[in-house]
């Protein structure tokens, strides 16, 4: 949301151009140290799902027949492959940050079901607060108070164990 630079990479195999962001897929940072944690979510990731979260200078390296505009990028809402790979789609809301009165609804597409888990926090810190919802395809937030809340959203395959985070939405409430 912020715009940092990155890079990543477009690779051509058999004739055709592929998107990977060995970074991203190498761990993380936290404020001290550098985590291993290799996987394959932003391998050979396609296009549509890539331009989520990272927008290239020249508009060609999209690779999408249609290409996004700045804003249209910026508008989006953040979601990781990891949401796709569950087979998710976000019906509402459509944007990446959102007003709302004292409450939002996440509505969600979910063919294979898999368990979904929301919470929210005050956007510059703040204790986290669990959303309610049907674990499948809809979630609600109840807003305390007016401010901007960042709302995370978790998928497993399971009920139980570990669940990925898959994407977030900010919200502006004003109740």
């Amino acid at each position: 949301m912020e715009g940092e630079g990155h890079a990543w990479n477009a690779v051509k195999l058999h004739g055709s151009w592929y998107l990977i962001d060995a970074t991203w897929d190498a761990g993380s940072s936290d404020q001290v140290a550098f985590k291993k944690k290799y996987s394959t979510s932003y391998l050979f990731t396609p296009p549509d799902q890539f331009a989520i979260s990272h927008f290239p200078d020249v508009a060609k390296w999209q690779l999408l027949e249609r290409p996004l505009s700045r804003a249209e990028f910026f508008r989006r809402p953040v979601l990781r492959p990891e949401f796709f790979a569950n087979g998710l789609e976000l019906r509402s809301p459509d944007q990446s940050q959102v007003s709302v009165g004292s409450a939002i609804d996440l509505s969600l597409g979910n063919p294979r079901k898999v368990f979904l888990l929301a919470d929210f926090a005050p956007k510059h810190g703040g204790a986290k607060v669990d959303c309610k919802g049907d674990k499948h395809t809809t979630v609600h937030c109840d807003f305390p108070a007016a401010g901007t809340y960042d709302v995370k959203l978790y998928a497993n395959a399971e009920q139980y164990g570990s669940y990925a985070y898959v994407g977030s939405v900010e919200v502006n409430a004003r109740p």
